[in-house]
């Protein structure tokens, strides 16, 4: 494999990734109030979008074989470029047209349109002004499918995985990942709705036991694993444990300001009003087994 595209004068990048509805935002948003450059194309809850377009291809993971390493690490490439202020080529802006125009009929959704935009975006990434920015990164759930190629490309990678209860999860709206990426899994999009929570939490487990296996394998001590229920419930000693994991001195920022930022969700605790035995109890297990209470 070739060299790698980062810059030593602009370290990075730090990616934040997890089953989505894990805390990703507040994550990314501590990353941007330290100075970290995550993107000029971001959506409120701060994916990074060209992220989006580029690697939303559940079609490479339907089946592991099918992976098409050579393509993401062609992608991984220019996207890597862009964002570190690289003018991208007609060549790039083409690929990037491409995997747009894909993410537009993709679901057969036609509020995906709105990728489109993106085109002009990427097409302007030009210069960043690296002296603003104290690193650079990204945020975007989906990151964890992709820990491996990003490992292979970046040796200065460091890795937020997130991961919040999963039997919360399991009875959350948002089910997205479970749609588009089980079948990675061999979990089947259900046909009744009322099967959504059980195929949520097989989801749930199988996705955050693959990240944090290729994680700590590829990455080490450049992964780190957020659990967003604690850093909520006490947030200074995991920010403090987040700034570590960064290299940064925790008496250099305002750790009072980034304790703020983690709210525990409502939804905390919802799994309660249901009835848990629709579940394989090996799967409850595996929620205690990653840090989760289950009563």
């Amino acid at each position: 494999m070739s060299q790698s595209p980062t810059s030593p004068s602009f370290p990075g990048p730090i990616v934040i990734g997890g089953v989505g509805g894990s805390g990703t935002r507040v994550v990314a948003q501590m990353l941007l109030d330290l100075g970290v450059y995550m993107g000029a194309d971001r959506n409120p809850a701060h994916d990074n979008l060209w992220f989006t377009v580029l690697f939303r291809k559940p079609a490479w993971f339907a089946r592991h074989s099918d992976r098409d390493d050579q393509a993401i690490d062609r992608r991984l490439r220019r996207f890597a470029h862009a964002m570190q202020g690289r003018t991208p080529s007609p060549g790039d802006v083409a690929l990037f047209a491409r995997a747009a125009l894909g993410i537009a009929l993709q679901d057969g959704n036609w509020k995906n349109v709105r990728y489109l935009r993106c085109i002009a975006t990427f097409a302007r990434a030009g210069q960043v002004d690296r002296a603003a920015y104290t690193g650079w990164g990204w945020k975007e759930p989906n990151a964890h499918l992709y820990i491996e190629p990003l490992a292979a490309l970046f040796p200065d990678l460091r890795y937020i995985h997130t991961i919040r209860h999963g039997l919360d999860m399991a009875y959350s709206s948002n089910q997205q990942q479970v749609l588009r990426w089980g079948p990675r899994f061999g979990i089947a999009p259900p046909r009744d709705p009322a099967d959504m929570p059980r195929a949520s939490l097989a989801f749930w487990v199988a996705a955050n036991q693959a990240a944090i296996e290729a994680g700590r394998a590829r990455l080490g001590g450049r992964f780190l694993l957020l659990n967003f229920d604690a850093l909520c419930r006490d947030p200074e000693p995991h920010i403090a444990q987040l700034l570590t994991f960064l290299g940064r001195d925790p008496a250099s920022v305002d750790l009072a300001h980034l304790a703020s930022l983690p709210k525990l969700p409502p939804s905390v605790g919802r799994y309660r009003e249901h009835d848990l035995s629709v579940h394989d109890p090996a799967l409850v297990q595996a929620v205690r087994d990653l840090g989760f209470e289950v009563v």
